[in-house]
C-alpha cells in the first residue's frame, strides 16, 4: 500500500475547523465499490458529471487511463481483464447484452485502445454514459483518506518516520514532481540508509569501505531539500504578514498624530 499526504500550509485552510474540512473533502470524493461488491450502483458518479469531477475526467484521468491503464497496464489485455472491467457495470442484464457483443475475435484481436473504444460505444448504447466515467475514475481517481483530513487532531505523518512494516522511510517530495517520483526508488529503507552511513557495516563486491556520508550527499539529500525549501517559504510567508502588520500599526499611529497636530 502506498499512500500520499498532502500538506497544505495555507494559513485559512490550516484554521478551518472540522466541519468545513468535512464538506471540502465530501466534495471531491468518490466512495468506489470493492471488487468484491462490483456492479452495484455508483451514486456518487452521475450523468452530467459533478463540475468537480468533470474537470478532473477532462484535465487528468481520462488521458492518463487511456495512456496508462489502458496502454501501458494492459487492462483490457486478458479476456480475464475485460471481464474484470465489465463487472464493475451496475446492471447486470446490460453486463450480459454487452459481454456478449464483444464476444468475438475481432475484439480479441484488437488492439487495446480500439477494445476501450468498443466497450464505450457498446455502453453508451445501453445509455450508461456514468458508468463509462465510472470505470475510468474507478482506475484512476486517488481514493481520499478522509479522517485524515477531516479531524484537526488526527495525527499527521512525519517527514522521515519509518513504515513499521516496508522499512520504507517517509521522504517529502514536491507536488509539482509528483509524476517522476517513485517510492521504490526515491524512498529508500531504514536498512539502505544504514549501509550508506557506514559502509563498512556491509562491504559489496569485497569493495573497500567508502567514507560514510550525510543528508548533503547520501539518499535523503533531495528530500531534505524539499523540505528546508518549505519551510522556509512558510517562513517567509509569516515575516511578510508580519511586515505588513506593523507597516499598518505605523500607519495608524501616523493619521492619529495627523488628526492631533
Amino acid at each position: 500500500r502506498r499512500g500520499v499526504h498532502a500538506w497544505v500550509a495555507d494559513e485559512q485552510a490550516r484554521l478551518l475547523p472540522n466541519d468545513a474540512r468535512v464538506a471540502i473533502v465530501e466534495y471531491m470524493q468518490i466512495r468506489f465499490q470493492s471488487w468484491e461488491n462490483a456492479g452495484k450502483k455508483h451514486p456518487d458518479v452521475t450523468n452530467p458529471l459533478h463540475p468537480c469531477l468533470f474537470r478532473a475526467k477532462e484535465n487528468i484521468c481520462r488521458a492518463f487511463f487511456e495512456e496508462f491503464v489502458i496502454g501501458k497496464q494492459g487492462m483490457l489485455g486478458t479476456p480475464d481483464r475485460v471481464e474484470k472491467m465489465l463487472s464493475l457495470i451496475p446492471d447486470q442484464g446490460a453486463r450480459e447484452r454487452v459481454g456478449d457483443r464483444l464476444n468475438t475475435n475481432a475484439f480479441l484481436a484488437a488492439s487495446p485502445a480500439d477494445k476501450w473504444r468498443r466497450i464505450e460505444k457498446e455502453l453508451l448504447k445501453e445509455k450508461l454514459r456514468a458508468t463509462v466515467d465510472y470505470i475510468i475514475f474507478h482506475y484512476t481517481y486517488p481514493r481520499l483518506d478522509v479522517n485524515v483530513s477531516k479531524d484537526m487532531g488526527h495525527l499527521l505523518k512525519a517527514p522521515f518516520c519509518v513504515h513499521p512494516k516496508t522499512g520504507r522511510v517517509c521522504v517529502p517530495f514536491n507536488a509539482a514532481e509528483a509524476d517522476s517520483f517513485s517510492p521504490g526508488r526515491d524512498a529508500p529503507t531504514i536498512g539502505l540508509l544504514i549501509a550508506e552511513l557506514d559502509p563498512a557495516a556491509k562491504p559489496e563486491d569485497d569493495e573497500k569501505p567508502s567514507e560514510p556520508v550525510g543528508a548533503e550527499t547520501g539518499k535523503l539529500h533531495r528530500a531534505v531539500e524539499v523540505l528546508k525549501s518549505f519551510v522556509g517559504q512558510i517562513e517567509q510567508e509569516i515575516r511578510s504578514k508580519k511586515q505588513q502588520e506593523n507597516l499598518s500599526v505605523i500607519d495608524q499611529a501616523a493619521a492619529v498624530e495627523f488628526l492631533h497636530a
